[in-house]
């Protein structure tokens, strides 16, 4: 009779500790590597819907300025206001045939500026006072860094146009195609307080060049012609001598903004440079946006999210 060993009696069903400890330590892995996956995702979202945000609204007031200028009154005897401010915003302004608040005029002088909101924070302002056209100051020799004919809107008048913008700088891109901060070329030897107007002798022998500028009791002259003994000077107002006008726009997203004071966002927007002759407004902005790490000493989010733009918009 055969017996049967009880010591070969089959494994009863189930997991060895081992087992265990090896399933739940995979089990860890694969949570860790789906939360670092969906958090990565959310970052990448909310920096994408940052970025977008900033893009949409920078591109809102690039189509209302563009919109704007190109109904600005096209004549030269009318006063402009592409005013410098050194180490702060520029300031735009002009004559426009468009809608303006006050009542249903179809002229008004437009502009645009930099200035504190409610909560102290810098954001773009756009202000289009309506007019009449017996309100328009005709014949003037403009001065477009010092507009004397055209009105002014008080602080009151101005209305948010963007503010995400904490910095708007401008220059001018000149019909001989060089890039200058007033409206003409400081490379080029000019008569900026000359005691009498130019003559056929003001020429290449002189100095002068194509494209010098002459001014004499505010009238404003340019060569077009600089051959030796027969020079021509043109009658021109200084606006006519710009072909478009470059603005610059450093701007920051709503959620970093609300995390800076007023000192800190005054001091991102000192970091950046005035605008250079023969630069365009990103190139002198370029120490910084090549190197936005450097911003970190303000705020750790001010260089991820800063960003700068920049376009040319002819002048009628």
């Amino acid at each position: 009779m055969t017996g049967q060993s009880h010591g070969d009696s089959p494994r009863r069903g189930g997991f060895t500790l081992i087992e265990l400890m090896v399933s739940i330590v995979i089990l860890v892995l694969i949570v860790l590597i789906m939360t670092t996956v969906v958090d990565v995702a959310s970052k990448t979202s909310v920096t994408a819907g940052k970025a977008m945000d900033l893009e949409s609204e920078v591109r809102l007031v690039f189509d209302r300025l563009a919109q704007d200028l190109g109904q600005a009154v096209a004549r030269p005897d009318v006063d402009w206001n592409l005013k410098k401010n050194p180490g702060a915003s520029d300031e735009i302004g002009f004559w426009a045939q468009t809608r303006g608040y006050a009542g249903n005029r179809t002229l008004s002088s437009v502009n645009f500026r930099v200035g504190a909101g409610t909560n102290g924070l810098p954001e773009l302002n756009r202000a289009a006072k309506g007019l009449g056209w017996d309100d328009m100051v005709l014949g003037v020799e403009p001065d477009p860094g010092n507009p004397k004919t055209l009105p002014q809107p008080g602080p009151d008048d101005y209305q948010l146009l963007g503010d995400q913008v904490f910095r708007m700088e401008t220059c001018n891109l000149l019909e001989d195609g060089s890039l200058s901060t007033t409206y003409y070329n400081p490379s080029l030897k000019n008569s900026l307080i000359a005691s009498r107007k130019p003559l056929v002798s003001d020429d290449s022998a002189a100095g002068y060049k194509v494209g010098s500028w002459w001014t004499f009791n505010q009238t404003h002259f340019v060569c077009k012609d600089a051959t030796a003994g027969r020079a021509v000077w043109e009658k021109l107002a200084p606006v006519q001598n710009v072909r478009a006008l470059v603005v610059g726009l450093a701007v920051l997203d709503r959620r970093t903004r609300i995390l800076l004071t007023k000192p800190q966002m005054d001091d991102l927007a000192g970091r950046l440079a005035d605008a250079v002759d023969g630069q365009d407004i990103l190139t002198a902005w370029k120490p910084v946006s090549a190197n936005p790490a450097a911003l970190n000493s303000i705020h750790p989010l001010a260089s991820q999210t800063v960003r700068f733009y920049q376009r040319y918009f002819p002048l009628p």
